[in-house]
């Protein structure tokens, strides 16, 4: 059975430079996840992490994609 998650790798959309790569796990399976893979050291400094974070859990990405699809659509309809 597929198990459900999130993953991407850039968010251009936040800002163009802004690479990180991001998994959204169900609770049960980090400790899987963490025995597989925890060992891998992580490259991406800690501050980007946080704020990559914050705006998941406050839902101001999605509010910000949203605006992003709404701009282009008006952009594009000009055309």
């Amino acid at each position: 059975m597929p198990i459900p998650c999130v993953s991407g790798a850039s968010l251009r959309a936040v800002s163009p430079a802004l690479r990180i790569g991001y998994m959204v796990l169900p609770e049960p399976l980090l400790p899987l996840f963490e025995q597989k893979a925890g060992f891998y050291s992580c490259t991406v400094p800690t501050f980007e992490q946080l704020v990559l974070a914050e705006l998941l859990e406050s839902g101001d990405f999605e509010r910000h994609i949203n605006r992003v699809r709404r701009a282009k659509r008006r952009e594009n309809a000009g055309r």
